[in-house]
């Protein structure tokens, strides 16, 4: 069994290498174009070495092996299914396909795998069970397809999910084989492939893997001994990168007026690139989430856990967050087609003003949270009485709260801009939500034995959850910030609110070409603390040694109430440094009739300017230099 993974890697070190310079040598290379990813041509056809190399790898160790072949139909289905599938994609390489002539041989290979026996046992009906593992075929291939869109992150996501099949056949070496000359090929395949590549997998390779990973999970499902939830969950579960990636791409497609079927650079890998991520960065990021898919679907796959159910969740709900903040990222130019379907429209509804996903996330956090209080109130798995109970009141439980959170105006708000009055509606709809269900389930169900531990212990988790949840996105936003390329380092001086002012303004706004790296501030006391996550340095007297160690170029004054004998003080230190002084000021700047400046104004109100890059030190003193932000 263990050696078709290294049969698999060796034919694919070897192969690789001999393809990519057939492949160069007969014109098979992809150019740059503006909806893909990379830069220079890189030779196509890698899927032939993929494919040549697990059929290596597998039959040697199916004709070498001391174990007798069992499951003959189900390897038949496998590698048959995937080899239509691999020839269906080294057609389109050559001679790109039809959408829906694509469509009809691929579920022409599933019928193929259904055929062999390989079904889902999904419901007890054998129609619906058939209807099921022909989309599953369908969608996965040309997930693994879509997922295809930069240096090494299908080769290396296959890899992963590969190793985890292995370990959920594991006591079926024959069936193990296969997905362990996959994961071979594939890092094999990967030492050619990952960031910069010089040679892609093309349609062939990412085809072929699909329909052999979903060829294994419906087998998986199939000969499962004991059936029930996890035959179908865990291979879901193994496949998440994909999934995710492809529900990602095709509903901010829909929701943008954008074409579904046409190709772009909106993929999760793209948008991680768009933050600030390199791409070999993207790629260790994308497999670790696979690898954490794969290590808890075979811990799931041993027996369930308080442990791992819990594990289960908080992956889950961290996949959705992170992949809801990639969604709102503004990928799509101003210009896209804005056709409106009902689709559309529908989506924009229940997506923007009933706020429906944020409510999904929420109902996952109330249900977990409500489980999670019942196992720390009991050190573990309940007595049969609560569990019970808990079992019975979950979903009424997190009804409950999710109609509180509505009732209180939860979702009204914005996540990335979490305030101190979110947070003040948040816990009072905890408390009305906490109450509300205890006497509900104790009081008039009458299931006083649970407690009102449990519900106090509810609140607290459901409070501790919503709201690391909601300041997931303020944190994203400082990642993005922070990888974002650097702009001139900058002292803000003023601690206050004037300086977070200006700090959010800058750290927000790169068009400036300002990166806040610390604060300078007069009062002693507040040298050495840390500020909004900025140092703060010292008093103006420390702006020159900075200027040396940092290589500040400029200073914004962040505070409102600067007198001018400070600010000439301050400009003094700044012009012995020879740093650039600026000023951010927010000021109101009405509608209609001009002064003379062509500004409306109001009685005491200064006019608003903009950034001035002042030459001298002259020019420096005597202008108005101002930041205006717009209200």
């Amino acid at each position: 069994m263990y050696e078709s993974i290294l049969v698999a890697f060796a034919a694919a070190i070897l192969l690789t290498p001999f393809v990519r310079m057939m492949a160069a040598h007969a014109g098979r290379v992809a150019h740059p174009r503006a909806d893909r990813w990379h830069s220079k041509p890189v030779a196509l056809m890698g899927g032939i070495a993929i494919g040549a190399s697990v059929l290596i790898g597998f039959g040697l160790s199916a004709f070498t092996g001391r174990n007798e072949l069992a499951f003959p139909r189900y390897i038949t289905g496998i590698l048959a299914s995937a080899t239509m599938m691999f020839a269906i994609g080294l057609v389109d390489d050559i001679k790109s396909l039809k959408p829906n002539t694509k469509l009809i041989l691929t579920a022409a290979a599933a019928a193929v795998l259904v055929s062999s026996g390989a079904v889902y046992q999904v419901v007890p009906f054998t129609l619906g069970n058939v209807v099921f593992t022909m989309f599953w075929f369908i969608a996965l291939t040309n997930a693994m397809n879509l997922l295809d869109n930069m240096d090494g992150i299908t080769a290396g996501v296959a890899a992963i999910v590969a190793l985890g099949f292995a370990a959920l056949f594991r006591d079926t070496p024959a069936l193990a084989a296969i997905p362990l000359a996959v994961a071979g090929a594939c890092i094999g395949f990967l030492i050619f492939n990952f960031s910069p590549a010089s040679i892609f997998m093309g349609d062939a390779g990412s085809l072929f893997l699909g329909a052999t990973l979903a060829g294994l999970g419906a087998t998986y499902s199939s000969i499962r001994p004991d059936g029930g939830l996890g035959s179908v969950v865990l291979p879901l579960l193994l496949v998440m990168v994909p999934i995710v990636d492809t529900a990602l791409v095709m509903s901010t497609r829909l929701l943008a007026r954008r074409p579904v079927t046409v190709g772009g650079r909106d993929h999760v890998t793209h948008r991680l690139a768009f933050i600030g991520l390199k791409d070999w960065q993207v790629a260790l990021a994308i497999y670790g989430v696979a690898a954490a898919a794969s290590i808890l679907t075979v811990n799931l796959s041993e027996g369930f856990s308080p442990v791992t159910g819990v594990t289960a969740v908080l992956l889950l709900l961290t996949v959705v967050m992170i992949a809801r903040y990639l969604a709102k990222l503004p990928i799509y130019p101003a210009s896209a087609p804005s056709k409106v379907s009902r689709i559309s429209m529908l989506v924009d509804e229940l997506l923007y003003n009933l706020r429906i996903l944020d409510a999904m996330v929420d109902l996952v956090v109330f249900a977990a949270a409500y489980w999670a209080a019942f196992l720390l109130r009991w050190g573990g798995a309940p007595p049969p009485a609560q569990s019970k109970v808990l079992m019975g009141t979950l979903a009424l439980v997190a009804a409950v709260r999710l109609a509180s959170f509505y009732a209180v105006g939860i979702y009204r708000g914005v996540w990335h801009q979490v305030s101190v009055r979110d947070v003040h509606r948040l816990l009072r709809a905890v408390v009305i939500g906490t109450l509300a269900n205890f006497v509900i389930v104790a009081l008039f169900l009458h299931h006083t034995e649970v407690g009102a531990g449990v519900f106090v212990i509810d609140g607290m988790v459901v409070l501790l959850l919503t709201f690391g949840v909601r300041l997931s996105y303020r944190s994203l936003d400082v990642m993005r910030s922070r990888l974002a390329r650097p702009g001139s380092p900058t002292l803000i001086f003023g601690v206050g609110k004037g300086g977070e002012l200006t700090v959010r303004e800058l750290s927000a706004n790169r068009e400036y070409g300002l990166t806040p790296v610390g604060f300078l501030d007069d009062d002693p006391r507040k040298k050495g603390k840390i500020v909004f996550g900025l140092p703060v340095f010292g008093g103006r007297d420390a702006i020159a040694s900075l200027v040396r160690s940092r290589n500040i170029e400029r200073v914004v004054i962040g505070s409102q109430s600067l007198g001018s004998e400070a600010l000439h003080a301050l400009q003094d230190s700044c012009d012995a440094a020879g740093v650039e002084l600026l000023q951010l000021r927010l000021q109101l700047t009405p509608v209609g009739s001009n002064n003379g400046n062509g500004q409306r104004m109001v009685a005491g109100m200064k006019p608003r300017g903009t950034i001035i890059w002042a030459t001298t030190p002259k020019e420096k003193r005597d202008s108005k230099i101002i930041a205006a932000i717009d209200p």
